[in-house]
């Protein structure tokens, strides 16, 4: 079996291209929500298709939690499982969501008072906050059934686990898309209603080449998947746009599923150029140690341009949406810089 830091720089590398797709995703789409009426269909079309094309995003922080997670070779007892990972995710939460909830309150420019704690708490026990956030509660779910994926990975032969995560993928993704452009309404159900376990092993499988990607099979998974979004965003469904547009706004789409798994591949394939103490290496991991941070965060910074300044990056041209996603990067990397100096932040984020 591989061992972890054989591969750290691939998954570095993963994680922080992530973070920064996934502000990519949120600038577009929030944009696109904020001036959806005033956009031309050009900049109404881009501002819908860039987010679709960046959804690989969190597939791929799922597929490199499978690596490190279902790694036999690392020790998962339970009680490490709650006192490391889900305590530190309880904890995330419950800060993130009284932050942000502080945050809408001085823009709404609403005083903060101590009747409000009740509605935070409200807001964490029904996932009430920002929406990025449900990925916190994904992981905390995830965390709670790790000892079952961690005896299905050890356990299982690669043949059964391939089956397994294809049978998934039929009836999360592929008989959804069939129903919504046929109409008919497919009887065949299986007890397993998400996709996301089937991520965590599939980077468990690429990463032990129990999955075999090729560099050439990963670029043309990416082409493949890239263009039948692009194919399907611009095809005409009448009745069922609205119907076709959330199959491509949704993780378990197979489209995007192809997508995330040839550019996981294509990481792993070509991390093997670099040597751990590498400079490369050094550079990677200072962006991937902010990563995680900077998803939970940027999105002040997205927000408050958008309500605060009130700024109108189509006044200068939808060339300015990339600049704000740069920007907004810098901004979120600065600031967990500075977070990460302050005692009991640094192992939080």
């Amino acid at each position: 079996m591989k061992s972890y830091t054989r591969k750290i720089l691939y998954l570095q590398k993963l994680r922080a291209v992530s973070s920064f797709a996934i502000i990519v995703l949120h600038t577009f789409t929030m944009y696109n929500i904020v001036y959806k009426d005033t956009l031309s269909a050009t900049e109404n079309y881009v501002t819908k298709l860039i987010p679709w094309l960046m959804l690989w995003a969190v597939p791929c922080f799922l597929m490199v939690s499978g690596v490190l997670l279902l790694d036999q070779n690392r020790e998962m007892p339970i009680k490490k499982i709650f006192k490391k990972y889900i305590l530190r995710m309880l904890i995330v939460l419950i800060l993130m969501i009284t932050v942000f909830y502080i945050v809408d309150k001085l823009t709404n420019h609403d005083p903060f008072e101590w009747s409000d704690i009740p509605e935070i708490w409200k807001k964490i026990v029904e996932d009430g906050s920002w929406a990025h956030l449900w990925y916190i509660y994904l992981l905390i779910g995830i965390y709670l059934l790790l000892p079952l994926y961690r005896v299905i990975a050890k356990h299982m032969d690669a043949t059964t686990m391939r089956y397994i995560c294809l049978v998934v993928v039929i009836f999360v993704s592929v008989i959804p898309f069939i129903e919504t452009i046929t109409d008919l309404s497919i009887g065949f159900t299986i007890g397993i209603t998400t996709i996301f376990p089937v991520y965590l092993f599939l980077g468990y499988m690429i990463h032990n080449k129990i999955l075999n990607t090729s560099l050439r099979m990963c670029i043309l998974l990416i082409l493949a998947g890239a263009l039948l979004i692009v194919l399907l965003s611009v095809i005409n469904f009448g009745e069922k746009q609205e119907q076709i547009e959330k199959l491509l706004g949704n993780t378990a789409f197979l489209p995007i599923l192809i997508l995330s798994v040839g550019l996981f591949g294509l990481f792993y394939n070509t991390d093997r150029t670099y040597d751990e103490g590498s400079k490369a290496c050094s550079v990677w991991g200072f962006f991937d140690k902010y990563s995680f941070g900077i998803y939970l965060i940027h999105l002040i910074f997205l927000r408050t341009l958008i309500k605060v300044i009130d700024f109108n990056p189509f006044e200068y041209g939808i060339w300015m949406l990339p600049v704000i996603a740069v920007g907004v990067y810098i901004c979120s990397l600065i600031t967990m810089i500075i977070i990460k100096q302050i005692p009991g932040l640094k192992k939080l984020f």
